[in-house]
């Protein structure tokens, strides 16, 4: 009975053989690491959506500011003026 350990033939491998398999253990990390990145830039678009929002709702309540504060100074003078704005007597 013969039994043998060692191969018997030489196989070198190639340089592009070693990067295969290098790759293909590094597969989980890279898969990852794009996961990850696609992650990351949903929640920029997400923020970036966010931040529209309150740029949005900032100016509508400028905008609401305004208009009662106009409405303010207008009641203003109308009290300077003597009319309270109350309805006339009938």
């Amino acid at each position: 009975m013969k039994i043998t350990l060692l191969p018997t033939s030489l196989y070198s491998m190639s340089e592009r053989d070693l990067l295969m398999r290098k790759a293909e253990s590094r597969r989980e990390l890279f898969e990852q690491i794009i996961k990850e990145q696609r992650e990351t830039e949903s929640a920029e678009a997400e923020l970036e959506r966010i931040k529209e929002e309150r740029r949005k709702a900032e100016r509508e309540l400028e905008r609401l500011r305004r208009i009662l504060e106009g409405e303010a100074r207008r009641q203003q003078q109308e009290g300077q003026n003597g009319d309270d704005g109350s309805l006339p007597p009938r």
